[in-house]
């Protein structure tokens, strides 16, 4: 007997408040195709890697776990108000290359998650097909492409073994 394989979304979170709508459109594709979710937050510590582990750096690295679970219960109680349950993971290292190792262990379909980015709009029309994007993106080159993207997504988009849904994050400014 042939069974299905469950779809899994993999939604990487930074913690901040606006991942809420990159929250919502995994939930709503996630209702759409009886998907699971599974929520990740990367703690950073590369800009400390060449630092003594002393008593300082331990504290800073308590802290900066203690932001992410703060991150990931906020994101589990924000998806249960949009009718989802979520699996969180906390995991320590270069966030793009743990979503990527991530992503391949638990066999993602897709990964929904929230870029950085100056003026987007002015670069690419509402109406683009991801096609279409990297038609144009191929063809302005890769720096334009991590100001649209920002790094991490940018990093991700081109080394996942999945479809990526690359969320535009706006500003204040920008609502």
């Amino acid at each position: 007997m042939d069974e299905k394989k469950e779809k899994i979304i993999l939604v990487p979170t930074d913690g901040s408040e606006d991942m809420e709508a990159v929250l919502k459109m995994a939930v709503d594709i996630a209702h759409s195709i009886n998907a699971r979710i599974y929520v990740m937050y990367v703690v950073d510590l590369t800009p400390f890697i060449d630092f003594p582990e002393d008593e300082q750096v331990q504290l800073l690295k308590a802290k900066l776990y203690e932001e992410g679970w703060n991150a990931l219960h906020n994101t589990e109680k924000i998806a249960r108000t949009l009718g989802a349950e979520v699996e969180l993971i906390i995991e320590e290292g270069n966030p793009a290359e743990k979503i990527i190792k991530k992503a391949k262990r638990l066999k993602v379909d897709l990964i929904v998650m929230g870029t950085r980015h100056e003026g987007i709009e002015r670069y690419i029309p509402a109406y683009t097909t991801s096609d279409k994007l990297k038609e144009i993106a191929g063809r302005i080159g890769a720096e334009l492409t991590r100001t649209l993207f920002g790094s991490v997504a940018d990093k991700v988009i081109k080394s996942a073994p999945c479809d990526v849904l690359a969320v535009p994050l706006l500003t204040k400014e920008e609502v």
